[in-house]
């Protein structure tokens, strides 16, 4: 289970809402013009990885948060309902999991493609501003997740109810 942590300011990286930039972003077929910020984040597990991650403002005025999929991942290139038929365990960012495709945002000379990702527009966000520090959470949250689920070596079939050391869709 994944325990809940306060992170500590020094520990993130520093980014501000105001460096979020307009650039063409490539999502469910359609390029939209939004506003993002793209950062790596370096896991602390043995050996470490390097997490991409995306936070977009949209035009409707909330933000969402995304974590690059590394293509090693056993969730990589599933849909987001298909994740948690294979991975009981929450995914404890604000309002969960609402998203896993690909996104297709320019980082450079390397796009950032396959995501999971979630959205700060739920009911318990109306009237809250958001800070970049409850974001900064829920993506260290999404990553140290990730990495749990990364080194699960059985998972059950939710069809056939049969343990697998490889997740099949």
């Amino acid at each position: 289970m994944i325990k809940e942590r306060v992170y500590h300011p020094l520990l993130i990286k520093e980014l501000s809402f105001s460096d979020l930039t307009n650039h063409k972003v490539f999502n469910d077929g359609k390029t939209v013009d939004a506003r993002y910020i793209t950062g790596t984040w370096t896991s602390v597990s043995v050996p470490p990885n390097s997490y991409r991650y995306v936070i977009i403002h949209g035009k409707s005025g909330h933000y969402c948060a995304y974590v690059e999929v590394l293509d090693t991942h056993p969730i990589h290139y599933m849909r987001w309902n298909e994740i948690s038929d294979w991975i009981p365990e929450y995914l404890p960012v604000n309002g969960g999991l609402t998203f896993a495709d690909d996104l297709d945002v320019e980082d450079g000379d390397n796009p950032i493609t396959y995501c999971i990702g979630w959205d700060y527009a739920h009911s318990c966000n109306h009237n809250k501003d958001i800070t970049e520090m409850e974001i900064m959470e829920d993506i260290c949250r999404a990553i140290e997740w990730l990495e749990m689920v990364a080194k699960r070596k059985r998972f059950t079939c939710p069809t056939c109810k049969q343990h697998t050391d490889k997740i099949h869709t």
